[in-house]
């Protein structure tokens, strides 16, 4: 095969800090040189656009086909079979086995209507070797694998696994993207003298926006040969537009320079992108690398992207295998705390008891009952004070039954204080403007990210300046990150959820059974009393009724002997004997 044309076009021109977002690649003016293209005008069936390398596969130069009817290239029947099955914009028809009128060359089609052109890709048809003969076969073989119940990142594993069984590549990864567009290699099936790169995390500059666009819409990217010099055009410009070819749906668009530089710098010759889309986003890429050029036929690629789309319809529900497992591991806690609440009767005991447990089940470090006016540490928590501040402004702040935050500073700025050992809060209020928490205390983690090279340094100085680069290194940089604790999962929220109100009941059971308690302590006080009274009644009421007798009677035996004087002492004896007897009756009532 003659060497193509390499492609001239404005993303070979020097690049500034902002130039990798702005890149046009889905306009790349040209493709990779392992097929050729044609661009057609419908409904004419004309030929507007050619790539330089069609005489080698085609039999005629690009320069003779440029409106050329369709006809007089392909016979009718493989004609036919071309137009089919390309309604949808930018769905792509394939097409196995056509020959063109100038060659006896077998090829296989990528055909794909887009913006109003018909785009035609072909490659050489060639036979798959051992890995691919019966890939019917083993694909039936892989999708059973995926279809076992398994958590994602035993899914991961078996996806590369069988990626790498069909085609054969020295590394096949699954990538998956982050909340921040980073991305992180989360499995990986390898040689096993390459250095792995699991593990790894690429910052979002990797791979930049219109990247990750063109990753969804077109889920197949396909470098053969990173030293292979593209086809370009012809014309350059597009005849029925006036602009360069759109090629978002082409799988033989040209890669950027800047990717190809970076393939370069980790050692890759050829390379192979699958796209993996949950819900309509880009939930990441199985991507595969090879350290010679390397081609992958169609009857290879095309299971790959099956299986690719069955592993995305599994991301679900291997994430929520995950997610029910830990579920179902603190329902069970739970339960067994609801028991233990039964069992003691008391809300305090009763989390004493399970606290371990708890601590162990949410991944938690220490915590703090506070019910009762008692307040109980266990494990690792900030200092007594320090909590009982820390329970002051939740009174005053919580207006949830719970709360969870993993960077408590946030919320409540003297967290910074014990932040290394209580950086990550979950907060149990047991009723709303009520004085009863249970708080749970995180860590700040230490997060080490091993960034594949530092991502501060995505720029090199050149003699014309700055310029994006491709890393030249991969080896591990880390990053050290302190500032949070491990996030609390809805999981966890929902167990203290649960809980709250199993506590608040035995809280209200305890309040009951103490109201009865104080009940039958004031029946048995009211007995004691009756009793009481009943002997002070006896017992103080005698001696004064004695005294009253004894003075009555000195008054009657001495008759006219008792003198004024003495007459008057025993009067006064007698009038308070009577006071007696009624300050002990008062004193009964």
């Amino acid at each position: 095969m003659n060497d193509p044309i390499e492609l001239n076009h404005p993303v070979r021109q020097r690049l500034d800090l902002t130039a990798c977002e702005r890149e046009p690649i889905h306009i790349p003016g040209a493709i990779e040189p392992n097929g050729a293209m044609l661009v057609i005008d419908e409904p004419r069936l004309t030929i507007l656009q050619a790539s330089s390398n069609v005489l080698p596969l085609l039999g005629l130069p690009p320069e003779s086909l440029l409106g050329m009817p369709l006809a007089d290239l392909f016979s009718q029947k493989d004609l036919d079979h071309l137009i089919a099955g390309t309604a949808g914009e930018g769905k792509r028809h394939y097409v196995h086995h056509v020959q063109t009128t100038h060659t006896e060359t077998p090829y296989d089609a990528l055909v794909h209507r887009y913006h109003g052109l018909l785009i035609v890709e072909i490659e050489p048809t060639l036979t798959a070797d051992a890995a691919g003969q019966s890939m019917c076969e083993s694909l039936t073989d892989a999708i059973a694998e995926l279809d076992a119940p398994l958590p994602l990142p035993a899914l991961c594993e078996r996806v590369a696994a069988c990626v790498r069984r069909f085609t054969g590549f020295d590394r096949v990864m699954v990538y998956r993207f982050l909340n921040d567009d980073t991305g992180e290699v989360i499995a990986e099936n390898k040689r096993e003298d390459l250095i792995p790169y699991l593990g790894l995390r690429y910052p979002a500059s990797d791979i930049p926006p219109q990247a990750r666009r063109l990753y969804l819409l077109n889920t197949l990217r396909l470098k053969t040969d990173v030293n292979a010099r593209s086809a370009v055009l012809i014309p350059e410009l597009n005849p029925f537009t006036g602009a360069p070819l759109d090629m978002t749906f082409c799988i033989l668009r040209s890669m950027s320079p800047v990717h190809v530089e970076y393939l370069r710098n980790m050692g890759v010759a050829a390379s192979m992108s699958i796209s993996i889309v949950k819900d309509g986003r880009l939930w990441g890429l199985i991507a595969c690398h090879h350290a010679q050029a390397k081609l992958v036929p169609h009857p290879v690629r095309l299971p790959c992207e099956v299986l690719a789309r069955v592993f995305s319809s599994h991301i679900a529900a291997a994430e929520a295998e995950g997610q029910r497992a830990s579920a179902t591991a603190l329902q069970e806690l739970n339960q067994r705390m609801q028991e233990r609440m039964r069992r003691l009767r008391n809300a305090v005991s009763a989390l004493s008891e399970g606290n371990d447990d708890i601590i162990r089940a949410i991944g938690a470090q220490g915590s703090a009952i506070s019910i009762g006016g008692k307040l109980i540490l266990s494990g690792i928590t900030p200092a007594r004070p320090q909590v009982e501040e820390l329970l002051n402004w939740l009174g005053i702040h919580q207006q949830q039954h719970v709360f969870d935050t993993e960077r408590m500073v946030n919320h409540y700025p003297k967290a910074a204080e014990f932040a290394n050992i209580a950086c990550g809060l979950l907060s149990m209020r047991v009723a709303l403007n009520g004085p009863d928490f249970v708080l749970w205390f995180r860590p700040s983690i230490v997060q080490v990210i091993r960034w594949a090279g530092n991502p501060d340094k995505p720029v090199e100085e050149t003699e014309a300046g700055k310029r994006i680069s491709p890393r030249r290194s991969f080896e591990q940089w880390k990053q050290t990150l302190h500032d949070s604790s491990q996030p609390w999962t809805d999981a966890e929220h929902t167990f203290a959820a649960t809980l709250r109100p199993e506590i608040a009941a035995t809280l209200l059971l305890q309040l009951n059974e103490e109201i009865l308690h104080l009940n039958a302590e004031l029946a048995r006080s009211n007995v004691e009393l009756d009793t009481f009274a009943y002997t002070a009644s006896h017992d103080l009421q005698e001696p004064v009724r004695t005294i009253r007798v004894y003075a009555q009677m000195m008054t009657l035996r001495a008759g006219r002997e008792l003198s004024p004087e003495s007459r008057g002492f025993i009067s006064t004896i007698e009038e308070s004997a009577g006071r007696m007897a009624n300050l002990i009756s008062g004193l009964l009532s």
